[in-house]
C-alpha cells in the first residue's frame, strides 16, 4: 500500500513570545519530548482520524481549519487538487497549550504529502506552507512556530529576517508545567493589539523592553551565568503580566516555582492558559521544582535539558 509519512516536535519559547509579533526578537528551543507524526495512506476518499475528528475531512470541525487550508495549498502546489487519501494524526504534543501543536501538526502534514507523492520538499516551501496553515490557527503568526517544530537547533528569530541558529554555551534545565487550561493565542494576540492602539505608549515600551531582554539573554546563552538569565526571565515574566497574557493559572504554577528554588519562571507560549517554565542549574533542583508543581496541580510537567 502506498503511504507517506512527515514528523515534527514542540517546543519552548525561552524568551520573547507577543513582542516576536511586531518583529522584536525572540528565542525558541526545539523540544522533542512531544511529538506528532502525520501518515498519508491510499484512500477513495479524503478521511482524517486525529483527536479532533475522526471521519470526512468535509464535515471536520473548525479545530481543523488549518490543515483544510494547509491541505488545499498543498495539492495546488503538487498540482494534485483531486487526490483522495486518508490522513493518520498521532501527537503527544498537548493542544492550545503553547507548545507549537498547530505548527507542528501543519508541518508534519505537509510532509506526510510530499513523501506520498514521492516528490521533494525543501525547507522553504514547507515554511511558507505551515504559514498558511499558521495563519488560519493564529491570525498573525510570526513564523517562529512554523521554523522551530522542524529545527534540530534553538534559534534566534525575528520576524522577517534570516533566523539564526544558536550554540548555547549554557547548561541548565528547564521545567515545563502545563496548567490544563487551553491557551487562547489568536485571541491574546488581538487582545495585545487593542491595549496597543489604547495605550500605544505603554505597550510599545513593553514591547521593545522584551526585545532588549531577549538580546540580553543571547549573549549571556555564549557563557554560563544561568543566575542572570534567570533575573531576565522574571523581568520578562512581568513585563507579559503588564501586556495582560498571563493569567491566574500561570500566575499560580510561576510563583510555586519561585518559592521552590528556580532561577527564573514566566510563562511560554500564546498566555492566557496554557504552559510555563522554571529555570534551574541542576538536576536534584530541577526535579524538586518539578514534584512542587506535580503537587500544586500542574496537569503535565516535562524536564528539558540544554
Amino acid at each position: 500500500m502506498k503511504t507517506g509519512t512527515g514528523h515534527a516536535h514542540g517546543k519552548i519559547i525561552l524568551i520573547g513570545e507577543h513582542s516576536v509579533v511586531y518583529s522584536q526578537p525572540a528565542i525558541a528551543l526545539p523540544f522533542k519530548g512531544v511529538q506528532v507524526t502525520t501518515t498519508i495512506t491510499e484512500s477513495d476518499k479524503l478521511t482524517i482520524d486525529c483527536v479532533y475528528h475522526k471521519g470526512s475531512l468535509d464535515t471536520a470541525p473548525k479545530q481543523l481549519d488549518n490543515i483544510k487550508i494547509v491541505l488545499k495549498e498543498t495539492l495546488t502546489r503538487l498540482d494534485k487538487k483531486n487526490a483522495r487519501f486518508h490522513i493518520e494524526i498521532e501527537s503527544t504534543i498537548p493542544q492550545e497549550r503553547g507548545m507549537g501543536s498547530s505548527a507542528a501538526v501543519a508541518n508534519a502534514t505537509i510532509a506526510a504529502i510530499f513523501d506520498y507523492f514521492d516528490e521533494p520538499l525543501d525547507s522553504k516551501l514547507q515554511f511558507e506552507l505551515a504559514q498558511v496553515a499558521e495563519a488560519v490557527s493564529h491570525g498573525d503568526p510570526s513564523g517562529l512556530d512554523a521554523y522551530i517544530t522542524v529545527s534540530d537547533k534553538p534559534v534566534y528569530f525575528v520576524k522577517g529576517e534570516a533566523v539564526v541558529e544558536l550554540n548555547i554555551a549554557t547548561k541548565g534545565y528547564l521545567i515545563v508545567g502545563d496548567t490544563g487550561e487551553k491557551g487562547q493565542t489568536k485571541l491574546a494576540v488581538q487582545a495585545l493589539g487593542e491595549r496597543k492602539q489604547a495605550n500605544p505608549q505603554l505597550i510599545n515600551e513593553l514591547i521593545y523592553g522584551l526585545g532588549r531582554l531577549t538580546y540580553s539573554v543571547k549573549e549571556l546563552l555564549k557563557g554560563n551565568d544561568l543566575y542572570t538569565i534567570g533575573s531576565i526571565i522574571n523581568k520578562s515574566q512581568q513585563y507579559l503580566s503588564q501586556m495582560g497574557i498571563s493569567n491566574p493559572s500561570l500566575n499560580n504554577l510561576i510563583s510555586i516555582s519561585n518559592e521552590s528554588g528556580s532561577l527564573g519562571s514566566k510563562l511560554t507560549g500564546g498566555g492566557w492558559g496554557g504552559c510555563m517554565f522554571a529555570l534551574s542549574n541542576d538536576l536534584e533542583s530541577a526535579r524538586q521544582i518539578e514534584a512542587a508543581l506535580i503537587e500544586n496541580k500542574a496537569h503535565q510537567t516535562w524536564l528539558l535539558a540544554f
